[in-house]
């Protein structure tokens, strides 16, 4: 098949299935759900990442002690090192958390639009720069798209269709159309 009817065959697809306004609306809803939980579920997240931090701080501590008292310091070092990489992204997701919180609604609309004009400009990549949107696909799918050559006999013309690795898990995607 050649690859210029595999990509129109697959962008039509996304298009169809998933690039619609709806389905986008939803995925920035849901982005932004998450940037601005309740109150109740910010501060239980900031508890726990508090309550984290106390225990990385102590094992840091009880780290540094075996180091002076002897032992195998590349081991000590190792550990060391991967409790401060925790440590520091406890910190990011606090600092986060923090920023998110005080947040005013117009900054997080603005962050809304924003989103959205980036889903927006995306879509519009995967035709104009057809190899930079093949690389994303691969980084965004998870499975194959399969290409199905069809002969429609009425008009004696062969047509591909893809079969997406989300339609036997999207319902919405069986719907539009049936395979």
């Amino acid at each position: 098949m050649p690859l210029e009817l595999a990509d129109h065959t697959i962008l039509d697809t996304l298009e169809r299935d998933l690039l619609t306004p709806p389905v986008l609306d939803i995925a920035v809803e849901t982005a932004m759900a998450l940037l601005r939980p309740d109150s109740a579920a910010a501060e239980a997240k900031r508890q726990g990442l508090l309550a984290e931090q106390a225990k990385v701080d102590g094992e840091l501590g009880r780290l540094t002690e075996a180091v002076i008292e002897g032992g195998d310091v590349a081991t000590f070092v190792k550990a060391i090192k991967t409790r401060e990489q925790r440590k520091a992204d406890i910190v990011s997701e606090l600092a986060l958390l923090a920023h998110v919180k005080a947040m005013e609604p117009g900054e997080l609309q603005a962050l809304q639009n924003g989103l959205r004009a980036r889903l927006d400009d995306w879509c519009g990549l995967l035709r104009r720069q057809p190899i930079q949107g093949r690389q994303i696909l691969r980084k965004l799918l998870v499975g194959r798209l399969t290409l199905t050559p069809e002969w429609l006999t009425a008009c004696g013309v062969t047509t591909t269709r893809a079969r997406p690795p989300w339609a036997a898990c999207w319902p919405a995607a069986s719907m539009l159309e049936p395979w």
